[in-house]
């Protein structure tokens, strides 16, 4: 591990979540495209991960089954390569790509809107066939592509 992905995995172990991890969410990062690698998130934005990881974290806790994080900070290049929206959240580190083996995305996205409607965070929820987005752009918005 470099010195980088060190001082990162510490940072997001030292929110003292319950569920997840800083090597985890490094894991979620750590992806390739194409011939696209991504790459760790400035420093400036680490900060911007905290209330989705936080909201994420107390959903966990909510539905008692294992989480996995599969999509979080893109790169621009990243993002273009998956083929994510200009004005992506996870560009600026706001946005988790969830998933659960064992609950469905749209029980999920219920579960989510709960916490966000109980003031755990404001952001964009989207529900899709394998997965949830959740980001914390800052005021409410919601899709569903299924």
């Amino acid at each position: 591990m470099t010195k980088k992905e060190e001082e990162f995995t510490q940072y997001i172990d030292s929110l003292g979540l319950q569920y997840f991890s800083g090597k985890e969410v490094l894991s979620s990062i750590w992806k390739v495209r194409g011939d696209v690698k991504n790459t760790l998130p400035p420093k400036s934005k680490w900060q911007n991960i905290e209330p989705a990881l936080r909201a994420v974290d107390a959903l966990r806790g909510i539905i008692g089954e294992p989480i996995t994080i599969a999509s979080s900070y893109r790169s621009e290049k990243y993002n273009a390569a998956c083929g994510g929206v200009k004005y992506s959240q996870h560009k600026q580190f706001k946005a988790l790509d969830i998933q659960c083996k064992s609950v469905r995305p749209s029980v999920i996205h219920n579960r989510l809107t709960r916490l966000r409607n109980n003031g755990q965070f404001k952001g964009g929820l989207g529900v899709y066939r394998t997965f949830v987005h959740i980001d914390t752009r800052g005021h409410n918005a919601d899709w569903s592509s299924i």
